[in-house]
């Protein structure tokens, strides 16, 4: 009972410490719930959609007066890349032998986006431009979530420790930073949604290699899959369907006067 009362506590930390940060990034008056809003509807689509695309479609239905579309998106940008900076150091140097495997997917990367850039040049240009003026407007705001995003990582070796006991592997925290640290890792070398097949490997591999056995790993690695997915998903309903469906109502609306014109 105290194992699963941590392990959601550590969750809902997790939550509050990304709600904090992305309030911190705006750097307007804008109310916490807004922030919840905003973070849990992107971290709940992260996981259903492509990765990152959960940012921009929070970004788009939370655009309003006093945000617009390129702030909040250049706000998680700034999170989500001081995480990916940390995990993929701390893989790196948990298990750079396994991060380096899958170095030639990310190597397609800037093709994809030299395509991108060249199809679209005009569209992508105005993009960063905007996305500029946002990161000038955060500026020197961008390094007071660092500590936030120290204490966020922390929570997440905190919740794995706890989830592992439940799950009964009897690793030790150490054990524990590492297997999470190449977890994340190549998490973040997959365009699935939230890291999905890659994150889980490395998971699984990571832990079966300190002990348990593999069946074991496995079921730890569904187990995170299936709790941190039901977590934001329901976060992500309660707190941001109301903007949704105003946004989806709004859209219809204007179709259906269009279409009786």
């Amino acid at each position: 009972m105290i194992g699963i009362m941590a392990v959601i506590g550590l969750l809902s930390a997790i939550a509050g410490i990304n709600v904090f940060c992305f309030a911190v990034l705006l750097g307007r008056p804008v109310r916490l719930l807004y922030s919840l809003r905003m973070v849990s509807v992107a971290r709940a689509l992260n996981l259903f959609l492509f990765s990152g695309t959960g940012y921009l479609a929070s970004g788009y239905f939370g655009r309003g007066s006093r945000v617009s579309f390129h702030q909040a998106v250049g706000s998680f940008l700034i999170i989500e890349f001081f995480s990916a900076l940390s995990w993929l150091v701390l893989g790196v140097f948990s298990g750079a032998q396994l991060a380096f495997r899958f170095f030639p997917f990310m190597a397609a990367l800037p093709a994809v986006l030299l395509i991108l850039f060249f199809w679209q040049k005009g569209k992508v240009m105005d993009m960063l431009r905007k996305f500029k003026e946002s990161f000038k407007n955060i500026g020197g705001r961008a390094f007071l979530v660092l500590p936030c995003i120290g204490l966020m990582i922390f929570s997440y070796f905190g919740y794995y420790f706890f989830l592992s006991r439940i799950m009964g592997l009897g690793l030790d925290f150490y054990q524990i930073i590492k297997a999470v640290s190449v977890s994340y890792c190549l998490g973040y070398f997959s365009p699935a949604p939230s890291g999905l097949g890659f994150k889980e490997t490395g998971l699984v591999a990571a832990v079966s290699s300190m002990g348990p056995a593999v069946q074991s790993a496995v079921l730890f690695a569904l187990a995170d899959r299936i709790i941190v997915t039901l977590f934001w998903s329901v976060l992500g309903f309660f707190t941001g369907y109301p903007v949704i469906k105003q946004e989806l109502k709004k859209r219809f609306s204007k179709k259906t006067k269009l279409a009786r014109e």
